[in-house]
């Protein structure tokens, strides 16, 4: 198969009741998962990028607290959005506060928070983590994204970043 072509893929469907045909035509969605292990930004109908709210953005000092903020930039009107915010390994979160008034959810993992919306305009948002850093070394901080959550093919990233703490 060459490479960067989908599989063509056929769907034969019988419906038990007998009733093949409708007026209710049929998606499908085929998409492929990889990892890529050095993924450039990419901008779409979303912009992301985070930094932190110190002046030297990559040098951070232990049991110092920090924010964490990530602007995204919406182009276009999005429903139900999903941004997912790395931290580094060597921070831990400090109050882990529910967000502003367009956020409907957020959830806190050990490697990410998710930030869950249920409409967006078009305008720039900013999204606030308060952490702690604890480990001295450097670390990688993977790119945030934001994607529609029922057409993640809609999706925006920025590049992966070191951060330091001392």
């Amino acid at each position: 198969m060459l490479k960067g072509l989908l599989p063509r893929v056929f769907i034969t469907w019988r419906n038990p009741l007998g009733e093949d045909e409708g007026d209710f035509p049929v998606y499908l969605t085929p998409y492929s998962h990889y990892w890529d292990p050095s993924p450039g930004v990419k901008k779409s109908e979303f912009e992301i990028s985070t930094g932190f709210d110190n002046q030297n953005s990559t040098i951070l000092k232990a049991g110092e607290p920090v924010r964490l903020i990530a602007s995204v930039k919406v182009k276009k009107d999005a429903d139900y959005v999903m941004i997912n915010i790395s931290i580094p390994a060597g921070c831990s979160y400090g109050n882990k506060s529910q967000g502003l008034y367009y956020e409907v959810h957020r959830e806190y993992f050990r490697n990410e928070t998710a930030i869950f919306c249920e409409n967006l305009s078009t305008g720039d948002y900013e999204f606030t983590i308060e952490l702690i850093p604890r480990y001295s070394g450097t670390y990688t901080m993977n790119p945030a994204k934001v994607e529609m959550m029922y057409f993640p093919t809609f999706n925006a990233n920025n590049s992966i970043r070191r951060v330091i703490i001392r």
